[in-house]
Formats: C-alpha cells, structure tokens, sequence
C-alpha cells in the first residue's frame, strides 16, 4: 500500500489513475464529473488505504474555486501515455 505523504507515492498513483482513465472512457467521463467517483478511483488504482478527508480531488477543468488542499490531475487526451508527460504537466497539488 502507499503512503499519501509520500510525494514520489502520489505521482506513481498518479500515473496509474491516468492510465487507468485512458483505459476506460466510461470510467473517465465519471471521474470527471464527480469528485467523489475521481477520489475512491484514485485510492483504489493507486492502492491508498486512506486519503485525508479535507483532499478534494476535481476534474471539471478549473471551473471551481480552489483551496489549498485541492489536488487537480489534469487528465492528458485520451492515447497520450502519460508516462510520456512530465508529471507537472499532470498533476496541481497545492498540498
């Protein structure tokens, strides 16, 4: 299991949820569109038994205010490997 502190532990996670995102339109458009469905994805694929409750996970395209504890993945075009991509061109955490 990862560790949520553990900053390489969230990009790895990271990474995976991409991935898996790219694998699976239907599971993409959800995550997209409900922060709740984005979160338990992330835990699951990125294999956290926890993720503090005040992270706020979104994935409408910066339509919402932010605060600091947001972590925003900004998904690539569907095909584009994100292990292609350097992670800040994936991931905005502002933890």
């Amino acid at each position: 299991m990862r560790d949520w502190k553990n900053i390489e532990d969230r990009r790895q996670a990271t990474l995976l949820f991409v991935s898996a995102l790219n694998d699976d339109p239907q599971l993409r458009e959800k995550c997209i569109n409900s922060s709740d469905a984005a979160r338990e994805t992330f835990a699951r694929v990125g294999e956290f038994t926890s993720i503090p409750h005040d992270v706020v996970f979104h994935g409408d395209g910066g339509k919402q205010p932010r605060t600091r504890q947001d972590y925003n993945i900004f998904l690539p075009n569907r095909g584009v490997d994100p292990v292609s991509l350097p992670v800040q061109n994936i991931l905005g955490c502002t933890r």
